[in-house]
């Protein structure tokens, strides 16, 4: 999986000066460390505010943080402690199988949970004054419910423990002698939500370049053009100058809203502030997204190609 050490490695510790193993293995100790304080500090956040907590968007986000801190505290610091011993393992075999679940199911719930945090963004986009009554509190922790249960899934439609066949060499963790097909856990986990993710983002950046329209051309104009035509056909009645409507108020003329376009101008002008906040919501969430297939896809990329 993600972040599994996959060289081969001999039953005896590798024979690399400690010095130099040592500096291999600070810097994947310090994202550790870094993983495991950031995570936390977004659980905590959300789940002591009262306003964030609020958010129902906010329930992807501490699913997504409950997954990588899972990374965090079970696969990095053991997938540091290989590099720092040159791949020897001395932990046996059922750690190595504890530790590859993990891997597998924690990284899966962690993209595929960006799905989701994907689709929320674009209902919020699409219908930003429909989006809170789309998105409940219960939908969005089915979400989270479903994509732990998609994770598992991965990991037991991949796993090979009940092959005796594989001989197991002592000191070693190889993810191939644990899971039997290791290209379709890397697409299940990896490429296809990241397929997913790629296509509702360019929805996403589609819809949040265009305000939203009216169902009759721009409702704004509609109702003004309505405003008008109804004050100047008041003022022709009255035997009034076209020239004086300028200097006395328009209810003079009649040229007041119906309420029906008063009420229908005033919620199209809240989609437009809805739609304003929600864009600015994506564009946001979208350099996370490129940020993230930037760091994944090199990787995730060349792990395929060596597993066909």
């Amino acid at each position: 999986m993600s972040l599994v050490v996959e060289s081969e490695v001999t039953a005896t510790p590798d024979t690399t000066p400690l010095v130099q193993r040592f500096f291999a293995g600070i810097i994947p100790a310090l994202l550790c460390v870094a993983t495991i304080v950031g995570n936390s500090f977004t659980i905590l956040s959300i789940v002591l505010n009262k306003r964030l907590r609020r958010k129902e968007t906010n329930v992807l986000m501490i699913n997504l943080a409950v997954a990588d801190l899972l990374v965090g505290l079970f696969v990095m610091p053991l997938s540091a402690l290989l590099i720092f011993t040159g791949g020897y393992w001395p932990f046996g075999r059922l750690l190595c199988r504890i530790w590859v679940s993990a891997d597998v199911i924690s990284c899966t719930a962690s993209i595929v949970t960006l799905c989701g945090i994907s689709a929320d963004r674009y209902v919020g986009v699409s219908k930003p004054l429909q989006y809170r009554s789309i998105m409940t509190h219960r939908r969005l922790i089915t979400s989270s419910v479903i994509v732990w249960i998609f994770s598992i899934g991965t990991l037991i439609l991949t796993i090979r423990w009940s092959d005796a066949t594989v001989e197991q060499t002592p000191g070693e963790c190889y993810v191939g002698n644990e899971l039997k097909y290791v290209t379709y856990s890397t697409i299940l986990s990896f490429f296809l939500p990241t397929v997913v993710i790629l296509g509702v983002n360019v929805q996403i950046y589609r819809l949040s370049g265009k305000p939203p329209r009216a169902k009759n051309s721009m409702l704004a104009d509609l109702i003004y053009e309505n405003a008008m035509t109804r004050g100047r056909a008041a003022a022709a009645a009255a035997g009034e100058r076209r020239s004086t409507g300028v200097f006395f108020p328009m209810k003079l003329y009649g040229m007041t809203e119906n309420p029906n376009d008063v009420a229908r101008k005033s919620r199209y002008e809240q989609r437009l502030r809805e739609h304003a906040k929600q864009r600015e919501s994506a564009k946001a969430f979208g350099i996370v997204v490129f940020v993230f297939l930037v760091c994944w896809v090199p990787f995730f990329t060349l792990y395929l190609i060596g597993n066909l």
